[in-house]
């Protein structure tokens, strides 16, 4: 496989295997936030998952793409494809988290329904032990 000339071999091979984990980082962060959040419309869900993750999310994508801009400086030829990998990844990886995911979810995400399934068991369960003890 060729990328601007260059032949990609092992040690790029495994800086790909490497961002593989970078570019599911951000939607599993915020996929977690929203599933775990007490709040039943997806809105809110969404709403809490990006008040709670996005900033952290936020200043790891600039971290991480800050620190893959510095190797574009490197002599060496690896340097600069890790960089061009690793600031391409990251870019990518935040936009389709931040906007793709979070419409996603904000549309066709699950939303809570456990409280009122418990409700509604809690209420079977009243009945029928009524039921039992009328006859």
């Amino acid at each position: 496989m060729q990328m601007k000339g260059w032949a990609l071999g092992t040690a790029e091979s495994i800086s790909v295997v490497i961002l593989i984990g970078f570019s599911v980082d951000y939607v599993i962060h915020l996929s977690a936030d929203y599933m775990h959040s007490p709040q039943k419309s997806r809105h809110d869900k969404m709403k809490q998952a990006y008040t709670e993750m996005g900033a952290s999310i936020t200043s790891g994508a600039i971290t991480t793409f800050g620190s893959g801009v510095f190797l574009f400086g490197g002599f060496l030829i690896l340097f600069q494809k890790f960089a061009l990998l690793i600031t391409a990844t990251i870019t990518i990886s935040y936009f389709v988290a931040m906007l793709f995911f979070g419409a996603m979810s904000h549309c066709f995400g699950p939303e809570s329904i456990e409280k009122e399934e418990n409700e509604n068991d809690i209420k079977n369960n009243e009945s029928e032990s009524s039921e039992a003890e009328k006859k």
